[in-house]
């Protein structure tokens, strides 16, 4: 499972480095903490879902956006572009294939409205730079780097 907090897009090889360097650097700021999922949701909240969620609860989601905040401070620092849509806490937990049928769609809509997820949880102690190729069977990921949270905890 991940959170992402910055989405990059495309990034040359030899931007590599100086994003590893960014996740570094943000790093330092932010100490581990305990992320609780909770509540099923979808984006768009209306028409037709593109992506199926899992919210992440109260105080992690907080963290979350105070890790993602010191990240997309330190891309911008490094020169390194990214998306700049607000950082919503979330993992994603599926996407809707594009050309969904209106059966499909109103079955995805009726599953994320009943949907109720066991107790899970992790433990956030990296920001991991992940490299994303899309296949058919979605996207594999694949770490270019790491940096542990090492900051005081709040």
């Amino acid at each position: 499972m991940h959170v992402t907090l910055a989405f990059l897009g495309q990034v040359g090889e030899d931007q590599v480095e100086r994003v590893l360097e960014a996740a570094g650097a943000a790093a330092v700021g932010s100490a581990p903490f305990d992320v609780a999922l909770t509540g099923v949701g979808r984006f768009p909240g209306h028409g037709a879902a593109r992506t199926i969620w899992a919210g992440v609860d109260g105080r992690a989601a907080d963290q979350v956006v105070r890790c993602g905040s010191a990240v997309r401070a330190e891309l911008l620092r490094h020169g390194i572009p990214f998306d700049p849509k607000p950082l919503r806490a979330h993992v994603t937990l599926a996407r809707v294939r594009e050309g969904a049928s209106a059966d499909e769609a109103a079955a995805v809509a009726a599953a994320v409205a009943s949907a109720r997820l066991p107790d899970l949880r992790f433990r956030a102690g990296a920001v991991h730079v992940l490299e994303s190729a899309l296949g058919r069977g979605g996207p594999r990921y694949r770490s270019r780097g790491e940096a542990a949270l090492v900051g005081p905890a709040r």
